[in-house]
């Protein structure tokens, strides 16, 4: 005996109430559940990560590299054998064979970008952060405040700053990456005079 598939036949009725019975939780939960399954949701995210992924790796791989050039670092990238060095409070480029011997110096005045970039004094925009001790009379205070270096020379900067204390013009000393430790004179909130000591970190 032949088994007999049951098979639901169109009903135009149910079709009807489905589409136009909004207010039916049991209706919408239905739908839900069928949408937004763990299993389809898994293939869901998987579908976008391989998307997301392709895209960030493309946009990687084409994006231009930035080097971060100046006075007091040193620099080297190895190019087919020979290799581009650029030493440490120097504004030399030198290129140099396998076994380290100088093939040629390239001096930066040749590429007037380049000079412009590794030249040890000028002007700057220097955000940092501050933090010393503000004398005042015979009262030594907590100073710590933000602000800006605008001029470099060699391993010396000049900038301003603002803090708990006042307003102050410094003097600061490059010490390694990116700590200084300096002096400078303010003028405080209550118009006294002001003389600081202190240790600064670029942003």
């Amino acid at each position: 005996m032949k088994e007999k598939l049951n098979r639901e036949r169109w009903n135009t009725a149910k079709f009807v109430d489905g589409m136009i019975n909004l207010a039916d939780p049991k209706k919408w939960g239905h739908d839900l559940s069928s949408i937004f399954n763990i299993r389809k949701l898994l293939v869901y995210l998987f579908i976008i990560g391989i998307i997301f992924g392709y895209g960030f790796f493309k946009g990687q791989s084409g994006k231009p590299i930035n080097f971060n050039l100046n006075y007091e670092k040193e620099f080297s990238l190895k190019l087919d054998g020979q290799t581009l060095y650029k030493p440490k409070n120097s504004s030399q480029l030198q290129i140099k064979d396998d076994k380290g011997n100088i093939i040629k110096i390239v001096s930066a005045k040749d590429i007037p970008e380049l000079q412009k970039k590794l030249r040890p004094y000028g002007f700057q925009f220097q955000p940092y952060f501050s933090y010393g001790v503000a004398i005042k009379t015979d009262e030594f205070k907590q100073d710590i405040g933000i602000g800006v270096s605008w001029f470099k020379y060699f391993k010396f900067s000049i900038g301003n700053w603002i803090s708990n204390n006042g307003i102050w013009l410094g003097l600061d000393y490059h010490l390694t990456n990116n700590c200084y430790v300096g002096t400078g004179v303010g003028k405080g909130y209550d118009a006294n005079n002001l003389l600081g000591f202190r240790i600064k970190f670029d942003f």
